[in-house]
């Protein structure tokens, strides 16, 4: 199999292109055509890129862009094996100025700064939350409560899923969101606010589990009635968490 392409706007790109060859687990060759008319298009486009983006993305693209140019032109005489060990040494040495870097630091903190972010983890603190957070509840069944030492005033839940503390958490993390107004966020969102670093990674598994609780969430129902001397009130009857 014979994977042709031309110059790329950086080394990763062309990686990745050149990736696509030997995907079958057939013995292949990649084939990279270069002329300077296609590379001084790429060029211009990197030059040129007037996105509403930070000044050190651009410069960045263009060093990037350069070694790639570089890695075309110096391999025309070249061996395969060589060209190879120069891609295997930008991965590993890739490096920048230290004027650059500090405008890169610069810029990240202010963008991170930037973000609203919410101070105060928003807590539902009904007594129902918390019968939820300790697990003391039927899954289908009235689950009373009183709020008073006389009993004349109580309430009555039911939810038809089983929840636990950490979905809780994770409701409580999205509400404390949209109280900042934010109507939009991301699922790593959630984890810095509950861990409290906003430079907080969000794995693969992790992910799936928070989507997966959510998910069952927005199906579960709940049915909240208040009593006050032996008179029902339906003060709630919806979606525990609706998205």
């Amino acid at each position: 199999m014979f994977y042709i392409l031309n110059c790329q706007k950086d080394i990763e790109s062309y990686c990745q292109e050149v990736g696509r060859a030997g995907r079958d687990g057939l013995p292949s060759k990649s084939v990279l055509y270069y002329s300077k008319k296609d590379a001084d298009k790429q060029r211009k486009l990197v030059y040129q890129d007037d996105r509403k983006s930070h000044d050190f993305i651009r410069k960045l693209n263009i060093i990037r862009f350069d070694k790639m140019d570089n890695l075309c032109q110096v391999g025309l005489k070249k061996e395969s094996k060589d060209i190879w060990e120069g891609i295997t040494h930008y991965f590993e040495k890739y490096d920048v100025d230290n004027e650059l870097k500090e405008e890169i630091e610069d810029s990240i903190d202010k963008l991170l700064k930037g973000f609203k972010k919410p101070k105060t983890l928003f807590v539902n603190n009904t007594k129902a939350a918390w019968q939820i957070r300790k697990g003391k509840y039927k899954v289908g069944e009235e689950n009373k409560d009183y709020l008073d030492k006389d009993r004349s005033q109580g309430f009555q839940f039911v939810l038809n899923g089983e929840l636990d503390y950490f979905d809780l958490c994770i409701s409580d993390a999205i509400y404390s969101i949209y109280n900042i107004g934010k109507r939009k966020f991301f699922l790593k969102n959630i984890i810095e606010i509950l861990s409290g670093n906003e430079r907080a990674l969000l794995e693969k598994k992790m992910e799936k589990e928070i989507r997966a609780r959510i998910e069952k969430m927005m199906e579960t129902d709940i049915c909240i009635v208040w009593e006050y001397k032996d008179t029902k009130f339906n003060l709630f009857q919806e979606k525990f968490f609706v998205s």
